[in-house]
C-alpha cells in the first residue's frame, strides 16, 4: 500500500471527517512510497525518525508537525516553514527521511476530535 492510500484509509476510518484547512496530512516524504510499517508518536523528532527507520517503519504518524513551524488558531500561514527546514534539526530530519524513504503524516485535529481517545481526554477515562 502506498502512503497516500494509507492516509486515505485512515481518514475513512475516523469517526469525524478530517477538518479542512491543511494541518492534517502528509507533509514530508513521497506520498507514493510503499509503506513497510507504521510508527505513531506525539512528536516526530529526530530520535523518533531514527528509531522508526531502525525498526523498518517508514510511515510516521505524528500529532505535531515534522518541522515545527508557526501555525495556530486562528490559523496563521506557515511563512516560516522553509526557515525551520533549514535549521540543523530540520536538515537532519530531511536527511533521515530521504535515506530511509520515510513519510511523515500529521494527524492533529482529527486525533484531537477522536471521541473518548483524543489528546484532550483525561488519563482516568482511558
Amino acid at each position: 500500500m502506498k502512503a497516500i492510500e494509507l492516509q486515505r484509509w485512515i481518514e475513512e476510518q475516523l469517526p469525524n471527517p478530517v477538518p479542512g484547512g491543511g494541518v492534517d496530512g502528509i507533509f514530508a516524504g513521497d506520498p507514493q512510497t510503499e509503506v513497510r510499517g507504521v510508527a505513531i508518536t506525539f512528536l516526530p523528532n529526530i530520535y523518533v525518525l531514527q528509531e522508526a527507520a531502525r525498526r523498518g517503519l517508514n510511515f510516521v504518524i505524528g500529532h505535531e508537525p515534522i518541522f515545527y513551524h508557526q501555525t495556530g488558531y486562528p490559523k496563521i500561514p506557515a511563512d516560516d516553514l522553509q526557515e525551520k527546514m533549514n535549521t540543523p534539526p530540520g536538515k537532519a530530519k530531511q536527511q533521515i527521511i530521504k535515506e530511509h524513504d520515510l513519510v511523515s503524516y500529521r494527524l492533529h485535529d482529527a486525533w484531537n476530535d477522536f471521541p473518548d481517545r483524543g489528546m484532550g481526554v483525561p488519563f482516568e477515562k482511558l
